[in-house]
């Protein structure tokens, strides 16, 4: 981050939809949440915040936004019940709730059932700011309307425009609750360093070679340790970053067609997804050259 708050450069870092940002749009609007969640939401060093989001540029922005403000993020699976989204935010202490409107029907009982938590709702795209302070919620018309204990996010930006990127470290490095998975029990939670997500982004500069040529599409969400991890990793790398709320497909191959897509990660059953989209229609050239890289003959006759 203290390298994205010096980034002068103008070319788009994050696209969502029809939104894209540089840089130093983005390095602005982080600065601002992070200034947000330290004064409006008393977000203090070291406190949880959940997160419970799809995909996308503003989701990003919060997350990085919660680790500069020098608190732990904790984002949560958008596919838990609400009992294990509850259970989840407990067994973390949260502090804060950052939520989108998709995700209302888990982020607000979180609220609801604790009047010390705060919450911070992410304006759609093209939404309205709303009223600046608490109660500004979804912004745009036909908007899930959140309950009025929450902050408009890009109220949130505005109020706190110009705020300077410091980024602060929690105690003892302190980054990311990242949850297992629950496929053999409940879903426990891993605390991981900003020590250790340094390291893995080396790693994989290294080793898989991003760079800031690439164009990299959020296939993995960012509630899983590998969509995170590469996120970041391809932060450090300067490569531009699209988003898509949900995976399917149809729409990643059309993101990657449009976009030019240089890389992704996914598992298999994206990759055999992918590939059956590839398949049944006339598929672009930039499709048949990334999906070559990601499985070549031998992975494709496995699958």
């Amino acid at each position: 981050m203290t390298a994205l708050a010096g980034c002068t450069c103008e070319r788009p870092l994050f696209v969502c939809g029809d939104t894209r940002r540089s840089a130093g749009e983005v390095a602005s609007r982080v600065g601002a949440l992070a200034a947000a969640l330290r004064i409006n939401a008393g977000t203090l060093p070291g406190d949880r915040v959940v997160l419970i989001t799809r995909g996308s540029a503003a989701a990003f922005e919060a997350l990085l936004a919660v680790l500069a403000a020098g608190a732990v993020a904790a984002p949560l699976n958008v596919r838990w019940s609400a009992g294990e989204a509850a259970a989840a935010a407990d067994l973390v202490g949260a502090a804060a709730v950052v939520f989108d409107t998709a995700s209302s029907r888990l982020a607000l009982p979180l609220l609801s059932g604790n009047a010390r938590r705060t919450g911070v709702c992410l304006d759609d795209v093209g939404a309205s700011s709303g009223s600046g302070g608490k109660g500004g919620g979804g912004g745009g018309s036909g908007a899930a309307a959140p309950m009025p204990a929450a902050f408009s996010s890009e109220a949130l930006v505005l109020r706190h425009a110009g705020a300077r990127l410091e980024p602060v470290l929690a105690p003892e490095g302190a980054a990311v609750v990242c949850f297992t998975s629950g496929t053999t029990g409940a879903a426990k939670g891993a605390l991981l360093t900003h020590g250790a997500f340094h390291c893995q982004a080396v790693a994989k500069l290294l080793e898989v070679g991003y760079s800031g040529r690439d164009v990299y599409l959020h296939c993995a969400p960012l509630f899983h340790i590998g969509g995170l991890s590469s996120a970041l990793a391809v932060l450090a790398a300067g490569a531009v970053q699209v988003f898509m709320p949900m995976f399917s497909a149809p729409a990643a191959l059309a993101l990657i067609a449009r976009h030019r897509v240089t890389a992704l990660i996914a598992v298999p059953a994206m990759l055999v997804d992918l590939l059956g989209a590839h398949h049944d229609g006339r598929p672009a050239r930039a499709h048949q050259e990334l999906l070559r890289r990601l499985a070549g003959a031998p992975a494709q006759s496995r699958m």
